[in-house]
């Protein structure tokens, strides 16, 4: 444990380093995730009359984007970590740390993607401004979601740079899984059938979204995230999908070294 401290500490102070090192990387992030909104705004009003956008139509919008761009950060950012150890030429030193590969692959999927939270919270920031998209901040309710969110998507980016330590190439499968959740983020939203809806709310991603949308845009309390029914199925399908990503991740890892595949890269 205190050796995954020291691997924390150590990739938030690299975070830190690359973060001035090169600004305008930064910058262009920052500008290209504020003009996409721009745009599906944008969009939006080119096709519905002027004044007919409603508040909670915006908000909605605002929500399913944001969660799906932070699901590029966590998720991506596993398999890249893979490839780019690999690039760089020191994946093979991981694996003779103290906290094994395992460890230290999921001490670097929580510092990137926690340094990447902050930056998008002040890219959601501008933008509520910025758009005027109106929302119902309860901090304990949206901590909550969040991290429930959080631990199934760290849970599928392992499973993903397990992946990517055998097939080394896998940037496909991600593109078509992101493609789903994009779906996923905004039909989340809408209504469908008893037995869709059914499976759709032991599915964090999606039940998430739903649960935001409530506290976020219909002003729903803490009180009501904490219902059985709401916190019951985001918790247990979270707890699933991490653990079964940190199972697979951790096979898979086994396979590699086994049958010799890391020094194929």
């Amino acid at each position: 444990m205190r050796y995954l401290l020291k691997i924390l500490r150590a990739h938030f102070t690299v975070e830190f380093i690359m973060l001035f090192r090169y600004p305008l990387d930064l910058a262009s992030m920052y500008v290209v995730i504020t003009l996409v909104l721009a745009g599906i705004f944008l969009g939006i009003n080119a096709f519905v009359p002027a004044g007919q956008l409603m508040g909670a139509t915006k908000a909605a919008i605002f929500i399913g984007y944001f969660f799906w761009t932070f699901w590029l950060l966590t998720v991506q950012s596993a398999a890249w970590e893979i490839t780019m150890a690999a690039n760089q030429g020191y994946l093979e030193r991981e694996f003779l740390t103290p906290a094994g590969h395992s460890g230290t692959v999921v001490a670097k999927i929580l510092s990137n993607s926690v340094s990447g939270l902050g930056h998008y919270l002040i890219i959601a920031t501008v933008c509520i401004l910025l758009f005027r998209v109106k929302l119902a901040l309860d901090v304990p309710s949206i901590l909550l979601v969040f991290l429930c969110c959080y631990a199934f998507l760290v849970g599928v980016g392992l499973a993903f740079a397990g992946l990517a330590l055998v097939f080394k190439r896998i940037g496909s499968v991600i593109s078509i899984f992101q493609m789903v959740l994009m779906v996923l983020s905004f039909a989340a939203l809408g209504k469908f059938g008893p037995a869709a809806e059914e499976v759709m709310r032991w599915f964090p991603y999606t039940h998430a979204i739903r649960l935001l949308r409530a506290v976020l845009v219909d002003g729903r309390t803490f009180a009501y995230v904490l219902e059985p029914a709401n916190v019951g199925p985001l918790v247990a399908g979270a707890a699933f999908f991490f653990l079964a990503g940190l199972v697979v991740f951790t096979r898979l890892d086994r396979v590699a070294m086994d049958r010799g595949l890391i020094g194929q890269f």
